[in-house]
């Protein structure tokens, strides 16, 4: 999924799985003019991988604006940062949410 500025993700009682991508393997959000929201409530981030050059956030990868996750795990993602989240510039909230096997050179399961 991706998130553009000014843009919105709400999930609830979802499963991002087995998904490939440069940056943000199930979730890529990033700030040109406003800052994107993502909100992801009983949600699983699992299996997710980025590679290449600027190989972060095999999870989730957000720069800027606001993160909140209620629920859920994000486990078994990998990357060259931040294996399970990539969270740069984002004031973030993290609540019963289980960080698991994630692989990472820098930060594995969040940076």
């Amino acid at each position: 999924v991706k998130v553009d500025s000014s843009g919105i993700l709400h999930t609830i009682y979802c499963w991002f799985d087995q998904n490939r991508n440069v940056e943000g393997g199930a979730v890529r959000a990033s700030v040109t003019v406003n800052s994107p929201t993502i909100t992801l409530d009983d949600t699983n981030i699992t299996g997710n991988v980025v590679s290449g050059s600027g190989a972060r956030g095999g999870g989730v990868y957000q720069d800027g604006g606001s993160f909140t996750m209620a629920g859920g795990f994000v486990a078994r993602n990998s990357g060259v940062e931040g294996g399970g989240l990539y969270l740069h510039n984002v004031q973030a909230a993290l609540t019963r949410v289980n960080l698991k096997n994630n692989a990472a050179q820098f930060g594995g399961g969040i940076r």
